[in-house]
Formats: structure tokens, C-alpha cells, sequence
């Protein structure tokens, strides 16, 4: 992107602040995942603990702070992403499985940073990590995960380039006239 994702705004908010807000409404505490400590965030952080950039540090991370709690996980660069997006993914997941996650809509593949991570996943996930697995989507495809369908494809597309910013907001325009 060429920017932090987390500050960019798509609803008069801070990215990062508009999914942890949304997030406030399913948990009863929100963090958010840094790589770094950062100043004056409105919520508290979990610093990355394991030397890898990229997701799977953040949600290593995460079950690490908070052994055996399940995590609502939710990515910045979902600008899209709706409380009845999250409200179908809680009341669908599975706390028998790993994780709960959604298809993807194009390559039908797991979307692996919008699910519900179970505590219990944390051995298997190490052990992947410490042999030199850096992919999150190919660890849910390696584990006992469910994956839904989205209730509405379009909330779940990630924003990663410039261009695919402004083609959205191009897109959320034009719905708003």
C-alpha cells in the first residue's frame, strides 16, 4: 500500500478504530496487533513476540498473551467488513474446530485473517511456525478448520494497493449518489 492500512479512513474513522469498534460489539476486550508499539492508540496492543513479518506473528501473538482463549480475528484492510458479516461468522463458528473462517470469494481458498482462532490451536500452530511456516491460509488448510461462505461476498475483499483503494471508494461513491 505503501502506507500503514490501520490509519487509512473509509468512515470517518481510523481504520484500525472502525474494526476494533465493530469488533466491541462481539468481545468483551478488543486489542490491537502491532508490530511495534505505536503512541496514543485508543486500544491496547499486542506487540509481536516471533521474528516473522506478517500476520501469523500477530495471531501467535495473540493466542501466546492469552493462552486458551478463543480470538476474533479481523484484518485493517477490510474497509467493507459489517456487523452482520461478523454476527453470521460468531454465531456459525466452532469452538470444536481450530478455526472458523470464511471462503474466499474468488479463489474459493479460506480467508485467513477474518475468523475465530480457538486457544487450543496454539501447539499445532508453533509447531508450524518453528519448522518455517509463514502462511496463514496454508496452515487452516493443513488443520481441522471450518470454512463458511460469506453471507456477502463484497464485505470481506481486502484493500491492499492503492489502485484497489480507489477503486473502492470510486465504488462506494457511486452507491452513495
Amino acid at each position: 500500500m505503501g502506507s500503514d492500512k490501520s490509519q487509512l479512513v473509509y468512515q470517518n474513522l481510523p481504520q484500525y478504530e472502525q474494526v476494533a469498534r465493530l469488533l466491541e460489539l462481539f468481545c468483551r476486550q478488543v486489542f490491537i496487533s502491532v508490530r511495534k508499539p505505536l503512541p496514543a492508540l485508543s486500544f491496547p496492543v499486542i506487540a509481536d513476540r516471533f521474528p516473522s513479518e506478517g500476520p501469523l506473528a500477530g495471531i501467535l501473538s495473540a493466542l501466546t498473551e492469552h493462552p486458551g482463549a478463543a480470538w476474533l480475528i479481523a484484518p485493517v484492510d477490510m474497509p467493507a467488513l459489517d456487523y452482520p458479516t461478523v454476527d453470521f461468522l460468531v454465531r456459525h463458528h466452532s469452538p470444536a474446530h481450530s478455526v472458523t473462517c470464511f471462503r474466499h470469494p474468488d479463489d474459493h481458498r479460506p480467508e485467513p485473517l477474518l475468523g475465530i482462532w480457538q486457544g487450543h490451536v496454539l501447539p499445532d500452530l508453533l509447531t508450524y511456525y518453528n519448522r518455517g511456516g509463514r502462511s496463514v491460509r496454508r496452515f487452516i488448510e493443513s488443520i481441522s478448520a471450518v470454512v463458511l461462505n460469506p453471507p456477502d461476498a463484497r464485505t470481506i475483499v481486502n484493500i491492499n494497493t492503492p489502485a484497489e483503494r480507489e477503486a473502492f471508494l470510486a465504488k462506494k461513491l457511486n452507491k452513495a449518489e
